[in-house]
């Protein structure tokens, strides 16, 4: 009689080792295939396409941030129920006119609904578009070029909470 018949243990086998084996490295795979999933379904895109160029451009950047605030505009971009409204005053007050304004939508978790919209002026100072959103999370990039080669632009985020 063996010590384990007499205790009631069962003896540990090469059979049962192998079926350790095979269950922690399938749970080890099946855990590696779904993060790879999650992470590719849930892709959020690019904010540069290439790291090293967008770093290069920085101080381009700086400088057209220096000439925006020379401008003094004060801005204002919003979305309401009719659609996309952009209004804008100069230093003094006066409504800046004669801008062509573009605006890129698009989601920060997705790129499905990515569109590139522009302006029209239908006031003065005020420029604006009949555009319904889905409800949620939106970001737009607002690009206003004047005809004297003044540029400003702005990021803005922001909750649309209405299904429209």
């Amino acid at each position: 009689m063996h010590a384990n018949e007499a205790t009631g243990e069962k003896e540990f086998t090469g059979r049962h080792m192998l079926v350790l084996l095979i269950a922690f490295f399938g749970v080890v795979f099946a855990v590696n295939i779904a993060l790879a999933y999650f992470a590719e379904s849930s892709w959020t895109g690019l904010v540069a396409e290439n790291g090293y160029i967008a770093s290069q451009e920085y101080n381009s950047f700086i400088a057209a941030e220096k000439r925006q605030e020379k401008l003094g505009w004060d801005a204002r971009f919003s979305h309401d129920a009719i659609g996309l409204i952009f209004k804008v005053k100069d230093r003094s007050g006066s409504p800046v006119t004669g801008l062509d304004v573009v605006v890129t939508m698009g989601r920060p978790t997705h790129e499905g609904e990515d569109r590139v919209v522009r302006l029209a002026e239908t006031g003065y100072g005020v420029y604006s578009l009949d555009m319904a959103l889905p409800a949620g999370l939106w970001e737009a990039s607002l690009v206003a070029k004047g005809r004297d080669g003044s540029e400003w632009r702005r990021n803005y985020r922001y909750v649309n909470s209405k299904a429209q």
